[in-house]
């Protein structure tokens, strides 16, 4: 039987080559950086409040509630500079409180004409 060639092991990564298109290696591969979202940026409280109460149509204030704080949060999210997020929402919620306000509307006035009717 042959035994294996006695000597120093290989040291380093083994080579597979030059590197391509006349790089120089480099000194140590280093992961991308992870993705974070930017510094700073956070929703609009008043945007996710906005929108749940337009969503919450079944009692009677809620959409006055939607179509204020739908506004309170564009006016917040505009004057901030891109550090508060949420404009979508807050369209969402105000335009949900105005749908229901005019649904509210024209069942009052519906109610209206059938009691002047009679």
């Amino acid at each position: 039987m042959s035994q294996p060639p006695s000597g120093p092991p290989p040291s380093g990564p083994p080579s597979s080559g030059p590197p391509p298109s006349g790089q120089a290696p480099s000194a140590a591969w280093q992961p991308p950086p992870a993705y974070a979202a930017p510094a700073g940026s956070k929703t609009s409280g008043l945007a996710i409040a906005s929108l749940v109460t337009g969503i919450l149509f079944c009692f009677a204030v809620t959409p006055i509630v939607a179509v204020v704080l739908g506004h309170l949060a564009l006016d917040q999210i505009r004057d901030s500079e891109g550090t508060i997020t949420g404009r979508g929402l807050a369209i969402a919620g105000v335009t949900l409180g105005w749908i229901f306000l005019g649904l509210t509307a024209l069942g009052l006035l519906a109610w209206v004409i059938s009691l002047l009717a009679v």
